[in-house]
């Protein structure tokens, strides 16, 4: 008697169902936090091109621009599509100095890295004191 078995068995497909879990809730994590730091990299590369436009506006002008005229220069927010990652504010102090923000918007509000900022000197910080985050 010729016994020809097709097809897996319920126990094998279980078995490649508890593997490929396994192997998702690891490797998800990891992928969330690499799109994380791509959106933080491309939020700390929009603060230094809206620094050098500022600066190039203030060698022709004498003055830094206002909070208002910042999109003159550059665009309001960091965005994929439609989706914000972070929205863009400057605040001038004195027509010598600046402070650019970029605040994380919609998933990356509640990323550990909090609020980039730039002031005229070319510091950039974050308001959170973890590495990953400069």
């Amino acid at each position: 008697m010729k016994n020809d078995q097709q097809g897996f068995t319920l126990i094998e497909v279980m078995i490649v169902v508890v593997i490929v879990g396994i192997l998702s809730a690891i490797a998800y994590p990891a992928y969330e936090e690499h799109v994380r730091k791509g959106n933080r990299a491309e939020a700390r590369a929009v603060l230094l091109n809206s620094a050098q436009a500022l600066e190039r506006y203030y060698s022709i002008n004498g003055t830094y621009l206002d909070g208002g005229s910042l999109a003159k220069v550059y665009p309001d927010d960091i965005s994929s599509g439609s989706k914000v990652r972070y929205s863009l504010g400057v605040t001038t102090e004195t027509a010598d100095s600046y402070v650019l923000n970029a605040t994380g918007e919609g998933n990356m509000a509640s990323d550990d890295c909090g609020t980039y900022s730039i002031n005229h000197t070319g510091v950039l910080s974050s308001t959170s004191t973890a590495a990953k985050c400069l």
